[in-house]
């Protein structure tokens, strides 16, 4: 039923999230304004954050001389307008719309990658207060989206989050750290490969903190899924 849905709006028109205007193509967005995102193509292979290469694949400087406990991030754009402005819906019920377009740019960007998809995925948890408040995570959405299309497992259970901490978003790495401190815990298989997924990767932190906790109870690789990476404050000067 849906799919017939979808190939009625295609053949009829619709219109693009972003601009509004109706076209024909097979996604909630138009070709123009797709094309016109800020996609993560030319990143560091292990952090994501933005690279002067020709091509993505290369570490970065802070990589090479200390590299963060998971292997690869894989972004589908970089953090900046208008992922920037549409990202912060996804934690509110009305703009849980735009996470499938996005899951399927990140789909895009991790079948451009050619690499070893990974054996399970895992969303990046919430703290049981923060669940009842917001009544669902906006992560668990984005993974079971991957899933379904790269017919990937998802362990929702075995990654949680034991203490509440403040909101990420106003702090500094220093204190993302700290306010992160033995948040996590993991009570699972002892995976070959991991993907943790997540809507949004600021400094590393949150990353950091689950892929450090996975290692510790034996999974082997851990890699990092989301839907933006946020570039360096002087990316754009």
């Amino acid at each position: 039923m849906l799919s017939i849905f979808k190939n009625i709006c295609i053949k009829n028109k619709q219109k693009c999230l972003l601009c509004s205007l109706p076209h024909s193509e097979d996604s909630e967005l138009c070709r123009p304004c797709l094309e016109d995102l800020p996609w993560a193509n030319l990143t560091c292979f292990q952090c994501g954050l933005p690279l002067n290469a020709q091509r993505s694949g290369y570490l970065c400087g802070q990589c090479l001389q200390h590299p963060p406990p998971y292997t690869n991030t894989t972004a589908a754009f970089l953090y900046l307008f208008p992922i920037n402005a549409l990202l912060p819906r996804l934690k509110s019920s009305r703009g849980l719309h735009h996470h499938h377009w996005m899951t399927d740019c990140l789909i895009r960007q991790i079948n451009n990658r050619h690499q070893a998809l990974p054996e399970i995925l895992i969303p990046v948890p919430i703290h049981i207060t923060r669940r009842i408040t917001r009544g669902f995570n906006q992560s668990e959405w984005i993974c079971r989206h991957l899933s379904q299309s790269l017919q990937i497992p998802t362990d929702y259970v075995s990654l949680t989050k034991v203490k509440a901490s403040k909101s990420q978003a106003q702090l500094d790495s220093f204190n993302r750290r700290r306010n992160l401190k033995a948040h996590f815990r993991y009570q699972g298989p002892a995976y070959s490969h991991v993907a943790v997924i997540d809507d949004v990767m600021t400094t590393g932190t949150t990353a950091a903190a689950i892929a450090k906790t996975l290692l510790l109870a034996g999974v082997q690789q851990v890699d990092i899924w989301v839907l933006a990476r946020t570039p360096e404050p002087d990316f754009l000067d």
